[in-house]
């Protein structure tokens, strides 16, 4: 395997997994012993990866599988944490997953559909900015209006993406009672301070999963300005402790 990396001038290799290793593994150890063999095996295998190809990008792919651990972590560049890209539970889990995976590291999907309203593209889109944006889906199909919505998005998360790799994390909203069908308000920022309310800039992501009429929202900002992105949010939740330009 690489020499053809070598060979043929890769420099990003997407291990993929997303299968059981089933209940008996083969090795010198039964049981749980062997599949701790066989973990320590791939991880060696990428450790080689690194020494022959250094310059050499490795996204780490599980679909929520064992792969999800520090070491697999730690050992490639990227991570794939979800097939859940077409679900409402795309921002849930990916809020979940901030104490696993540092954003930096975390490749987070949207999905495009042509007959999909802005309303949705906005939910879906917004939610990779709590990782790494990455697109797929009916891209060639997009009217012009979907298409400025993308660009928007992509350049004001470049704008604040130093913010979101390095700052501080913080999360509010009711507990999660459903990923199937979830209600309520999520609020994920990051904030570049020791604490939040010392802190001299802070980005934050606002979902709307079916709440109840004239819900408030607590952003848990101290007063000030902020700007919106979209414009047309403001109009759709109450602010408290923050005062928005």
């Amino acid at each position: 395997m690489i020499d053809l990396l070598k060979a043929n001038g890769f420099d990003y290799l997407k291990v993929d997994y997303n299968d059981t290793l089933g209940p008996v593994i083969d090795g010198t150890h039964p049981g749980a012993a062997a599949l701790e063999d066989q973990i320590d095996a791939t991880l060696a295998v990428l450790a080689d990866v690194h020494r022959q190809l250094p310059g050499l990008q490795i996204e780490n792919c599980s679909s929520g599988g064992h792969r999800l651990t520090p070491a697999f972590i730690e050992n490639t560049e990227f991570s794939s944490f979800s097939d859940a890209h077409d679900t409402l539970a795309i921002p849930i889990v990916a809020a979940n997953e901030l104490v696993v995976i540092p954003p930096a590291k975390n490749l987070i999907w949207c999905v495009l559909h042509a007959d999909e309203d802005l309303e949705t593209l906005y939910y879906h889109l917004i939610a990779t900015f709590l990782g790494r944006i990455c697109l797929s889906g009916d891209i060639r199909d997009l009217s012009a209006a979907q298409w400025a919505t993308v660009d928007a998005g992509i350049a004001f998360y470049q704008a604040h993406a130093p913010l979101i790799f390095n700052g501080t994390a913080y999360r509010l909203g009711a507990p999660v009672l459903s990923y199937h069908d979830p209600h309520g308000v999520q609020v994920v920022g990051f904030y570049n301070g020791a604490t939040l309310a010392d802190s001299a800039e802070a980005v934050v992501m606002v979902w709307s999963m079916a709440p109840e009429a004239a819900t408030v929202v607590e952003l848990g900002l101290p007063a000030g300005q902020c700007r919106w992105w979209p414009a047309t949010a403001a109009t759709s939740c109450t602010l408290t402790r923050q005062t928005c330009a």
